[in-house]
């Protein structure tokens, strides 16, 4: 899931999941999405700007990785 709205119009904010842990939020700025983490080994991603929700996603999914886990997941915070 990759579309959504969450409070104010035109602000758009995706969660980003990691098997069954949500390890950041992206939101969208005027200039693309920006990262921010809720796990501490994603702090590299912090405040990282990124052209589209699935970019931040796939960098969070590559930084985990490198541990060798479990695949990552996109979830929309819309509501309604």
């Amino acid at each position: 899931m990759i579309a959504g709205t969450l409070g104010a119009p035109g602000f758009r904010a995706f969660l980003v999941e990691i098997g069954p842990h949500a390890v950041g939020v992206v939101t969208q700025e005027d200039d693309g999405f920006r990262f921010c983490a809720f796990k501490n080994r994603f702090r590299a991603l912090e405040d990282q700007l990124f052209d589209d929700p699935d970019a931040a996603r796939s960098a969070a999914l590559e930084l985990h990785c490198s541990a060798g886990r479990e695949l990552s997941a996109l979830t929309s915070l819309a509501t309604g």
